[in-house]
C-alpha cells in the first residue's frame, strides 16, 4: 500500500500540480465571467483542466528524460530514476488527456473539446518536441499552449469566443516569456548542461534581464488595456496599479541586479501577479 501510495505521489510530481492548477486558474475564471453557475459543472470543469494540463505534463517527462537526468532539479524525477517505465507514463498521460478531451466534448461542446486538444497537442509536439530544444523563441511561441484554457473556459460556457475571450489569453501568451525567462535564469547551468538554448543559456543573464524587463512593461500595460476597456473603477484602478508597481519593482530588481535568486523570486511573483490580475476582471 505504500508502495502504491508512494507511487501515486510520484505520478502527481510528474504532472506539476503548481503549473496546473494555474492554468486551471486561467481557465476556471474565464468560464465563471462568461456566465457558469452550476457548481457540479464548475469542478468538472476544473477536473478537465487538471487531467488535460497534467497528462501533458506528465508524458512531457518522457520526452525529457534525457535532458531532465542531466538537470539537478529534474534527476530526481520518477520518469528519470526509474520508478516508472516509459510505456508507464505514456499510458497514464494518454488515458488522462483523454479523459480531459472526451469529458469536455460529451459535459461541454465540441469547440471546448477541440482547445483541450489543441493545448495538449502542441504542448507536446510544438513545445516539448520542437521548440524547446531548437529555437531560442520556444517559450515565446510556446505560451500558445498557456493561452488555451482561457479559450477553453470560454467555449465551455458559451460556445464560441468574444473578443474579450480572445484579449484575455493574449494577456497569458504575453505574460509567459518572461515568467519562463526568470525560472531558466535561475536554473541556468542547468539549462546549458542540459543544451537547452533557452534565453540566459543564449545570450546570458545581462540581455535576459533587460529583455524580461521589457516584456514584463508589455504584459502589465496590456492588463491595463484589459481590465479598463470597458471604463475606469476607482478601486479596481487602486488595485490595479498597486499589483502592477508591485510586478514591475521586481522586474527592476532582475533588471538592476541580475542575481539568479531575485530571478527565481520574480518567477514566483509572476504567479501571484497572473492570478491577481485574473481576480480584477470580476470587479
Amino acid at each position: 500500500m505504500t508502495d502504491l501510495k508512494t507511487k501515486l505521489i510520484e505520478f502527481i510530481r510528474l504532472m506539476k500540480p503548481k503549473i496546473v492548477i494555474l492554468l486551471a486558474t486561467t481557465g476556471v475564471i474565464p468560464y465563471i465571467l462568461a456566465g457558469a453557475r452550476n457548481l457540479i459543472l464548475i469542478i468538472i470543469f476544473l477536473l478537465v483542466g487538471f487531467f488535460s494540463a497534467g497528462g501533458a505534463m506528465a508524458l512531457n517527462s518522457v520526452i525529457d528524460k534525457d535532458i531532465d537526468k542531466l538537470m539537478d532539479r529534474t534527476k530526481s524525477r520518477g520518469s528519470v530514476t526509474n520508478l516508472f517505465s516509459s510505456s508507464q507514463i505514456l499510458t497514464g498521460s494518454i488515458l488522462l488527456m483523454t479523459i480531459a478531451t472526451a469529458t469536455a466534448y460529451f459535459v461541454f461542446n465540441q469547440l471546448a473539446a477541440l482547445w483541450v486538444a489543441f493545448g495538449e497537442l502542441f504542448y507536446i509536439f510544438g513545445y516539448s518536441l520542437y521548440l524547446k530544444r531548437k529555437n531560442v523563441l520556444n517559450t515565446i511561441i510556446g505560451g500558445l499552449a498557456s493561452s488555451a484554457p482561457v479559450l477553453v473556459g470560454f467555449s465551455a460556457a458559451m460556445g464560441e469566443i468574444p473578443s474579450y475571450g480572445w484579449m484575455i489569453a493574449g494577456l497569458v501568451f504575453i505574460w509567459t516569456p518572461s515568467h519562463t525567462w526568470a525560472l531558466s535564469t535561475f536554473y541556468v547551468e542547468d539549462y546549458k548542461r542540459a543544451g537547452v538554448p533557452m534565453l540566459p543559456v543564449v545570450y546570458g543573464i545581462d540581455f535576459t534581464s533587460r529583455i524580461t524587463f521589457f516584456f514584463m512593461m508589455l504584459t502589465s500595460a496590456y492588463s491595463g488595456w484589459i481590465n479598463f476597456v470597458e471604463g475606469v473603477d476607482l478601486v479596481k484602478s487602486v488595485l490595479w496599479v498597486g499589483t502592477n508597481l508591485a510586478f514591475l519593482h521586481q522586474g527592476w530588481k532582475f533588471l538592476r541586479f541580475k542575481e539568479k535568486k531575485i530571478a527565481y523570486r520574480l518567477f514566483k511573483f509572476h504567479n501571484y501577479w497572473l492570478a491577481s490580475q485574473f481576480l480584477l476582471l470580476f470587479l
